[in-house]
């Protein structure tokens, strides 16, 4: 190391040091220990040496002879350097900038510079001067100079997020905080205050409280052999975290019609809707609760399921998180409103076994970690909490336990396989392998008792053949249960966890009898021999699929065309339902009729049959989500059972055909578990696997990725979050309105609002104009750009105009599209002649005043269908129209069918055929205040332009299978 004696500034060699003082870019220091490299940069008038020693540096390359005078030969190349770095103190200034040649950097260079860089062989072997200072593409790498903080500071965090793969805007986000709070004055920028990650999470613990919440790191022994370490977080500072937040217990968060503080019933109680109106949550509140103002009932919604970080699965967790019943449906939907408890690592990760039960018992060892404190809080008498200024005594139970098939096989310590063999392939059930496809069963539930009894008589066994054949009678191991732990608070208390896991919906059906279904019939379709049916199925499918996207009505279910319809294997759960729903669509088409109908009938289904079945189908899942009254519940045994047996008849499968462990547990849902829990939105998985996002994936990302202590920093990880999340809360207190709030009030009926403005201007002889509003205007005066308009619009607008009796020009505003307020929904209506590169010319239902009808009452009125044209308001004076002289008046140009369809018989029938008018009579201009519903509409293929077909939305399906009870 070589150091200057004038500035004291340090370089690595001899030629670092020799170029310094050779070049007169040595900047001595200031009396006040202040760089004048730095000062040149603000005030190059007082520190011309700090400006030449810059010069030197950004624009000179090592071994150049080149004197400060030939750098600086004219004021103005000095005063555009300065310029560069003047604004924010040079902030704008980059490292790369630092590599430009002499080539290029400088103006004035007259050539005598490139003489003298020509490589001399001679001279580097007997100066051993290096022969990269002498390449003129060379770059300042090898130049020992000194960078001003603000720059080093940048390189550093560059090259941070660089190496750690971040963002490419989270360097510009960070500068941007940086200069945000030293503007403001607000950060002092002492060294010593700067913290590492680690303190900095310990110093905000202390002062956000937030140490009760840290996960604990508990080892555990294994039955193969071993310890495991799993993460546990302290379930009554979660809980409380979840109580305690003002924003996450806003009323409008909160379960209607429930008063979480005594957790009794203030509403109807005539609905299956949120948990508090099954059957099973009255019993369990009273025995945990009884009759003690200040018991305050905690219900717990466990969610558990294995979660994959890798593709080879060595870096796999299973987090155990929780939720509470006195939230609402669209809360629970939001990961905000659930934490984690338990984090259990890859139990079989090195150390594999065959044994299920050995398996089992591990996995329950973990998950008995948990609950042992829950059953500690029970004994000793719940969670003191103080809420809405009152001092409860929080009494927490397990209410419901939601997971895969898989996952509440392992919980339930059953055997996971639905073979044949199996004595009882339902875990809560004894009922036998061929009762699974029965769609009316008679199940008589195995009870806590019964397995108390199992382990007693697995204990007195003598022989290990004779606990198999105990265990083989059962279809269960016998494990030590970790959810039959003496003390453990469960709502249900006759047949304990094993009534509390009900078939968890996603599964069951979307990822289960929806593709099933779907399966079966691309088999069917296969073995039918009809000529190119498939490939017609899947023309018509792509057909409807594109139609039904350009619709008012959106609520259509979300559909896939990744892989054909008929393959189910890269569409998620939710794209099945809306593929299926889709052929549904295509196969009333004409085309589907000279196709998919008599390949059909070749295998002995009947056409109208496959439709009905899958119209019920579909109907019935949207039932089992939706909010129903009691009574109907009771009484849709019959009906459900009915749509089973055509499943099963309509989709035949091979192999063990329709005796599922899913088939047996889409019948339990309305039969056993709607009673128990509510609707069936209430205990399905797509929240919990949501909720993997945040505790496993983005956790996971900012682990070592070793599998021995991955749950463990993934846990940890997690909780640093929920640390950075308060003080950001705690930041933006002051400022923000509400993170969860919904804010309701009486909405004000507002006019129309029309978007894609453009003007139509109607001569006396009928010609017209028509132009974009906004792209014209900013052309200016004698300009204008086209709006490409259908001449079925004007000709109808014209009529109508004409017949008020205004017989010169006019001229009208036009829109594309306009957003109305229907049933409580905000509906967009579009009519474009081009959108996206296509036309788009949406259908509603318009509702008429029947003219042999003198009443006002609502027999009087009456529906069509009908299609969009566009959307006008009269801007020209003198107008009186039929139904008013208002100016900001708007209307609706549309085409009319040729018969009345009402909304009764499009819910009591799901697909209604309609025709378009043909003549200009079914052309009409209409206020847009006569529209009354967005229509899902798709066209006939194969059949007349005219012939369309109108659908049921997606969201009125339950009510439809709903009437179909009593009918």
């Amino acid at each position: 190391m070589f150091s200057c004696s004038r500035c004291g500034r340090v370089f690595g060699g001899r030629q670092g040091l020799g170029n310094h003082r050779r070049l007169n870019a040595c900047v001595a220091i200031d009396e006040d220990g202040g760089d004048v490299f730095e000062k040149a940069l603000k005030d190059p008038d007082k520190h011309p040496d700090g400006l030449e020693a810059l010069s030197y540096l950004l624009f000179s390359n090592a071994g150049s002879t080149k004197t400060t005078d030939v750098l600086r030969a004219d004021d103005q190349e000095e005063d555009d350097m300065l310029d560069m770095f003047e604004n924010d103190g040079c902030s704008g200034f980059m490292p790369d900038e630092c590599s430009s040649s002499s080539e290029d950097s400088d103006g004035s260079d007259d050539g005598s510079d490139t003489e003298q860089r020509q490589p001399d062989t001679t001279a580097a072997s007997d100066t051993n001067v290096n022969e990269d200072d002498d390449d003129d593409n060379s770059t300042n790498n090898n130049i020992d100079f000194y960078l001003p903080p603000h720059l080093a500071y940048q390189i550093e965090v560059e090259d941070l997020l660089a190496r750690h793969r971040c963002d490419l805007g989270l360097g510009d986000e960070l500068h941007k905080i940086l200069r945000k709070y030293s503007q403001e004055g607000k950060l002092d920028f002492d060294p010593r205050d700067a913290r590492s990650r680690q303190k900095t999470v310990k110093v905000l613990e202390e002062v956000l409280g937030t140490q009760s919440m840290k996960p604990v790191d508990i080892d555990v022994d294994l039955c193969s052999g071993g310890k495991a370490t799993v993460s546990r977080f302290p379930l009554e500072a979660m809980v409380k975290s979840l109580l305690e937040d003002k924003e996450l217990m806003d009323p409008n968060n909160l379960a209607e019609g429930y008063d979480y503080l005594t957790g009794k019933t203030t509403g109807s109680t005539d609905v299956y809707g949120e948990f508090h109106t099954g059957d099973d949550f009255e019993p369990a509140r009273k025995r945990f609760c009884g009759d003690a103002e200040n018991n305050m009932p905690i219900a717990m919604i466990i969610f558990m399921d294995k979660s994959h970080f890798d593709r080879h699965g060595a870096l796999s967790v299973t987090p155990l998180c929780f939720t509470l019943s006195c939230f609402n449906q669209s809360a629970r939907n939001r990961v905000d409103f659930w934490r984690p408890w338990l984090y259990i690592p890859n139990l079989t990760y090195g150390t594999p076994t065959t044994d299920a039960a050995v398996s089992i018992q591990d996995e329950h060892n973990c998950i008995a970690v948990a609950m042992k404190e829950l059953v500690s809080i029970s004994e000793k008498g719940g969670i003191p909490i103080k809420l809405e200024g009152k001092q409860v005594v929080g009494k927490p139970w397990i209410h419901t336990i939601i997971g895969d098939t898989v996952g509440d096989n392992r919980v339930a310590g059953h055997y996971n396989s639905g073979a044949p063999g199996v004595a009882r392939p339902w875990r809560e059930c004894k009922c036998s392998f061929e009762d699974m496809a029965d769609p009316d069963p008679q199940c008589d539930f195995v009870t806590r008792s019964d397995l108390k009894r199992f382990k007693k008589a697995h204990r007195k066994a003598n022989t290990q053949a004779e606990r198999d054949k105990i265990c083989k009678k059962m279809s269960k191991h016998c494990i030590n249960n970790a959810f039959m732990m003496k003390g453990l608070p469960l709502a249900d208390n006759v047949h304990g966890h094993l009534g509390m896991m009900p078939p968890e919906v996603l599964h069951i059906i979307d990822e289960g009898h929806t593709d099933y279904m779907t399966t079966s019939l691309g088999q069917t379709l296969k073995d039918s021999g009809v000529r190119k049916v498939r490939k017609s199925v899947e023309t018509t499918f792509q057909h409807t699929h594109r139609r039904l996207a350009h619709n008012s009505e959106r609520d259509s279910g979300r559909g896939s065309t990744r892989s054909g319809v008929l393959k189910t294997s890269r569409v998620n759960a939710s794209e099945k339902e809306g593929n299926l729903f889709r052929i549904l669509c295509g196969s009333f088409t004409d085309t589907s009729k000279e196709t998919l109908h008599p390949a059909l009938e070749t295998m002995g289904i009947d056409p109208n049959d496959f439709q009905s079945c899958v119209i019920m189908y579909l109907s019935m899942c949207r039932w089992f989500h939706a909010n129903n009254p009691k009574q109907e519940v009771r009484d849709s045994d019959l009906l459900v059972s009915r749509v089973v047996s055509e499943i099963h008849r309509i989709f035949p499968r091979d192999g063990n055909g329709w005796n599922l462990q899913k088939t047996h547990g889409l019948i339990l849902i309305p039969r056993r578990y709607m009673r128990k829990l509510g609707s069936a939105v209430n205990f399905h998985g797509g929240p919990g696997e949501t909720n993997h996002k945040k505790f496993v994936k983005d956790a996971g990302n900012n682990t070592q990725g070793r599998p021995n202590c991955f749950s463990s920093q993934a846990a940890q990880r997690c909780y640093e979050t929920y640390v950075y999340e308060y003080g950001k809360e705690h930041l933006n207190r002051s400022s923000r309105s509400g993170r969860y709030k919904v804010i309701t009030s009486d909405k004000v009926e507002l006019p129309a609002k029309g978007e894609g403005k453009y003007i139509v201007e109607v001569y006396e002889n009928n010609d017209y104009h028509s132009y974009w509003y906004w792209k014209t205007k900013r052309l200016g005066a004698g300009k204008y750009v086209h709006c490409e308009v259908p001449a079925k619009f004007v000709r109808t607008v014209t009529k109508f105009i004409r017949n008020t009796g205004h017989d010169g020009d006019f001229v009208v505003e036009g829109f594309t599209c306009v957003k109305l307020e229907l049933e409580g929904r905000d509906e967009i209506f579009r009519a474009a002649s081009s959108y996206k590169g296509n036309s788009w010319f949406d259908w509603c239902m318009v509702e008429y005043e029947q003219e042999e009808s003198d009443d006002d009452s609502a027999d009087s009125m009456v529906t069509y269908p009908a299609q969009l044209f566009g959307f006008i308001r009269i801007k020209t004076n003198g107008i009186t129209t039929q139904f008013t002289n208002d100016k900001e008046q708007m209307y609706a140009v549309v085409r009319t069918a040729k018969e009345p369809l009402s909304w009764e018989t499009l819910e009591n029938d799901f697909v209604c055929k309609v025709e378009l008018g043909r003549g200009h009579e079914f052309f009409e201009v209409v206020p847009v205040d006569s529209i009354t519903h967005p229509l899902l509409v798709f066209d006939n293929l194969g059949g007349s332009v005219l012939e369309h077909f109108v659908v049921l939305p997606r969201r009125k399906w339950a009510r439809f299978f709903g009437n179909k009870i009593y009918s």
